[in-house]
């Protein structure tokens, strides 16, 4: 379940948002910060608080106040709290929930992190890598005695043209440039995985002959 602390702590990291420069933004103290991110509300000095920087933080994230203050509510619930949170806290929560704490935001988050390790280690083991070729087109008639072919592909594949090795970038573009005769000329992109699985894409070009 999507919690206030992972939701805010997600698009922190996916912004690259340190804490210490959310603190300086926002003007609250780095381990209230923790505390709201870890869904450990026992450390906020009452409800009032955890509600007033929850909204300042949100609106620093861009994110949408009211869904946030809503998400906040549903987290708890009066009896399930009263043991957990002080007694100042409690009394000015009325719409209170269940409480996660850290440890389980912690868990939570190493359980996705697994999840999605497996899932793209199975799905390279399983499937052929993508792969899409941008130049040239098939069938393209050109005039010209190299030919550079280029596409993308998934960063940890190797691919080759003709049987020529490509440099595949970071961000999975690759190009390659070959040498081409007057007349059909066949080009062989082909993309192999760590996992040996195998794509192909076949284009055959006409270069027109030079008088």
């Amino acid at each position: 379940m999507m919690t206030v602390g992972i939701r805010l702590k997600t698009t922190r990291l996916q912004r690259g948002i340190s804490i210490a420069e959310v603190a300086k933004a926002t003007r609250i103290k780095p381990e209230f910060i923790e505390a709201l991110e870890e869904g450990n509300y026992a450390s906020i000095p009452s409800s009032t608080y955890a509600q007033g920087f929850l909204k300042n933080y949100s609106r620093f994230l861009h994110l949408n106040e009211k869904q946030m203050l809503a998400l906040f509510r549903r987290e708890y619930d009066e009896q399930e709290a009263s043991g957990v949170l002080p007694a100042s806290f409690t009394r000015s929560q009325p719409f209170a929930g269940f409480r996660l704490g850290s440890m389980t935001v912690v868990i939570g988050s190493v359980f996705i992190l697994v999840v999605g390790f497996v899932g793209f280690q199975y799905r390279a083991a399983v499937l052929p890598p993508s792969l899409t070729i941008t130049a040239p087109q098939e069938g393209e008639r050109l005039e010209t005695a190299v030919v550079r072919v280029s596409g993308r592909t998934e960063a940890n594949a190797t691919v080759t043209v003709n049987g020529i090795p490509a440099t595949v970038e970071k961000d999975g573009s690759f190009q390659r440039d070959i040498a081409v005769f007057a007349g059909t000329n066949t080009i062989t992109i082909r993309a192999v995985n760590t996992f040996g699985r195998v794509s192909t894409i076949i284009r055959e070009i006409r270069i027109a002959r030079r008088e």
